[in-house]
């Protein structure tokens, strides 16, 4: 009987830590008013001012006027992890060699990584890009959890989609950029606390908490996003940005078949968006760009998860380093253009409390790699 009791709370135990690997925390949230690219996140994700590649699509649609090429990249693959996450797992791997009996060990290991969130996440990204004009695909499955003493978790776990198609043109003899994005934006997961019992009952289909699709949120809408670069002298690299995104809200619409329906996601707030980039070094084989934004600017966040420091070395078509601030914490990032292959890597820190820098535990060090194909 006490052996058979143990197993039952390992099983609970096991099921709990899974969901709490694959859920996302709403008590702990982040700041997350666009997607997010690997390339603007090494540089502090200080993006609104420069705005030169793909990223205009999620940052300010106006740098789409200014490319020069046109680029396509068909495997986009993404990857995140925080240095949390990749502590808990370990730890997880670990008590799961131990065997069934270790009770007190999968208690020592929630207690271990309680108030820490862990984040992961994994997407697809392809797109196609060229003056004027360019279209994305962005595809994604952000994981975040933050146990709790208690034995409960406050899941939001799902895919996350994301499609803008945007156009844009340049004006006053190109000192003047406008563009805007109508894009479709889509949720579906779960968003609810749920204790170690429920998360039970719902693996072993007991009857008296509800079924799975009881928690289920899902939603779609169509957004609008503006943006505006400005450069005094058109022969020079100093510009300034401001871009609108979810210009008065995006309202997810309830998914529904039949006589079901979904819960219906939070809609998207509007996000309005400054910055300033400039180049004091710009010869025909390399460049050093410096970037600084201030997002989210309308909304009601702390001051200091809005401020955004970045810069950028550039070698050739090769090479591209970064750094920067974001949110209080340092960035790094490395681009490799090899043949066929675009590869990027980010290091970044997220804060997840309501400011940052208010507690080390909600500051969730992350680590991101994105993996290309393009023509």
């Amino acid at each position: 009987m006490r052996r058979a009791a143990k197993t039952a709370c390992m099983t609970r135990l096991a099921f709990a830590a899974t969901i709490a690997f694959c859920a996302g925390t709403a008590l702990a949230e982040e700041l997350r008013w666009t997607h997010f690219g690997v390339r603007p996140l090494g540089m502090g994700n200080a993006f609104v001012g420069q705005a030169d590649d793909f990223n205009a699509l999620y940052y300010n649609p106006a740098g789409l006027a200014w490319l020069k090429t046109w680029t396509f990249e068909v495997l986009a693959l993404r990857a995140e992890i925080s240095a949390n996450s990749a502590s808990g797992i370990s730890d997880l791997l670990e008590l799961a060699k131990k065997g069934s009996g270790s009770v007190d060990a999968a208690l020592a290991l929630i207690q271990k990584q309680g108030g820490k969130p862990l984040g992961l996440s994994l997407g697809l990204e392809p797109y196609f890009v060229a003056p004027g004009f360019g279209f994305a695909f962005a595809l994604e499955e952000p994981t975040q959890v933050t146990f709790h003493n208690d034995i409960t978790f406050d899941v939001n776990v799902g895919p996350r989609l994301y499609v803008p198609v945007g156009i844009a043109g340049s004006f006053l003899r190109n000192r003047l950029a406008l563009g805007m994005n109508v894009k479709l934006v889509g949720q579906l997961g779960i968003e609810k606390t749920l204790d170690i019992d429920t998360l039970s009952n719902l693996s072993n289909g007991t009857s008296g908490s509800g079924s799975l699709s009881d928690y289920i949120l899902g939603g779609y809408g169509i957004g609008t996003d503006f943006g505006l670069l400005f450069r005094p002298d058109s022969k020079k690299d100093t510009t300034f940005g401001l871009s609108i995104l979810d210009v008065g809200g995006t309202t997810l619409k309830v998914l529904s078949s039949g006589d079901q329906s979904t819960g219906a996601p939070k809609p998207r707030h509007a996000a309005v968006n400054t910055g300033i980039s400039f180049k004091p070094i710009k010869t025909a084989g390399h460049y050093v760009s410096v970037n600084a934004d201030v997002v989210a600017v309308n909304q009601a966040v702390h001051y200091s998860k809005k401020v955004n420091l970045g810069t950028e070395y550039g070698l050739g078509d090769f090479l591209k380093v970064q750094g920067g601030l974001h949110q209080g914490e340092w960035t790094a990032g490395l681009q490799l253009d090899i043949l066929l292959m675009r590869l990027r890597l980010a290091s970044y820190a997220e804060q997840i409390g309501t400011a940052a820098g208010q507690d080390p535990l909600l500051s969730d060090r992350r680590y991101a790699i994105h993996l290309n194909l393009f023509l």
